[in-house]
């Protein structure tokens, strides 16, 4: 794994609770959504899939820039698919295009660390992307966290953070 992966793996990913999200995101999109897809956006080395692929029954999907992040991943969760892609140009992937309808997420790691133009760019492309259907994302402002149901943007905020 790169220097940069482990890194990730080894401290972010060991403060945060990937099993706790990855329980919190099945339930949603199982029991609130029914859907058969989820895609990870900017998913890294495949942390969190890892986590989906005990307890998700539907194809995991994993979306990065980073041809090195998605190998790891790949290692990491043979069964998931994997598509490299600029989220901010996701809604012209034709490999998107063709996935059925799906319950996306994207991590704080990532999203935090944009400034609120490129977040408001970048759900616009999102929403704009065919199969993303729902979506959930963790940012520290719970008055930016917005939910994507049937082509519409709703605010909520929950406690836990996350949507």
């Amino acid at each position: 794994m790169s220097i940069r992966g482990t890194c990730y793996d080894n401290s972010y990913g060991q403060l945060f609770n990937y099993d706790h999200l990855a329980q919190l995101l099945c339930k949603q999109s199982l029991s609130l959504m029914n859907v058969d897809t989820f895609i990870d956006l900017a998913c890294g080395t495949g942390l969190l899939l890892s986590k989906l692929n005990r307890l998700f029954q539907g194809q995991l999907v994993g979306v990065d820039v980073s041809p090195i992040q998605l190998q790891h991943a790949r290692d990491r969760v043979q069964i998931a698919t994997f598509v490299e892609a600029d989220l901010f140009k996701l809604s012209s992937c034709n490999t998107m295009a063709d996935m059925p309808d799906a319950f996306a997420h994207i991590g704080a790691a990532f999203f935090n660390t944009l400034i609120q133009a490129d977040r408001i760019r970048l759900l616009n492309e999102l929403q704009g992307t065919k199969c993303i259907k729902w979506l959930a994302f963790e940012i520290q402002n719970e008055d930016n966290q917005k939910l994507f149901v049937e082509g519409r943007w709703y605010t909520r905020q929950l406690s836990n953070g996350i949507l």
